[in-house]
């Protein structure tokens, strides 16, 4: 069973559990069975016995792939949200409704896709070096600058998708977002920091449910 420590009492030796599926449990120190600690906040994997949570394990910090239906879970998110609210892969980065959390916009978007990018910049930059001292193909200066467009293509669609949900999850519009960015001064600045620093609207919003309980 899944879900998601909700309170610990250090001086009883006792905790609180709130299953995804419904209902809490408590359990007690010695059915811990991770390393260190457990924390408030923290997902884990639990079974029920005698009226208590037992064999309570840490969910693993990792993008984890459902063999069934294929779901995308995601990562771990540090700021309150348990994974990417189990969309799939393709439903999470090319579809422009739903929302997304700020963990999820950290942890699944800005750093992996800021360092694909980056490596994608390299590559280009090599690539021009190299042609530029070899004999290329006009066909073959034609494939890569094809292969190169669309790779881009690819990233700006993903980037203004991960922005609009992101944008979704404080409740927001996209038109409401545009007016904020081009036409309220430092109305920009506002949107970055209130995107990379604020967390959503608890519980559902105009756009969807709370990726963060999903």
């Amino acid at each position: 069973m899944r879900g998601r420590i909700v309170s610990i009492n250090t001086g009883s030796g006792t905790g609180m559990l709130q299953a995804d599926a419904g209902g809490q449990w408590r359990f007690r120190a010695g059915g811990w069975t991770g390393r260190g600690v457990p924390s408030v906040g923290q997902p884990v994997d639990f079974r029920v016995a005698g009226g208590e949570a037992v064999e309570v394990t840490p969910v693993a910090a990792s993008q984890v792939w459902n063999n069934v239906s294929g779901s995308f879970q995601g990562v771990i998110d540090p700021f309150g949200a348990s994974n990417t609210g189990r969309q799939s892969f393709w439903a999470f980065y090319f579809s422009p409704s739903g929302r997304v959390s700020l963990g999820q916009y950290w942890f699944n978007y800005l750093i992996p896709f800021g360092v694909f990018t980056l490596a994608l910049i390299g590559a280009v930059i090599f690539g021009l070096f190299y042609v530029f001292h070899h004999q290329v193909s006009v066909q073959l200066w034609l494939a890569v600058g094809a292969l190169v467009v669309f790779k881009f293509s690819v990233l700006a669609w993903i980037s203004f998708v991960m922005h609009l949900k992101r944008m979704h999850d404080l409740n927001m519009s996209w038109g409401a977002g545009y007016v904020v960015d081009n036409f309220i001064p430092l109305g920009r600045d506002w949107m970055a920091f209130r995107m990379m620093c604020q967390q959503g609207t608890p519980g559902p919003n105009s756009f969807g449910d709370d990726p963060r309980r999903s």
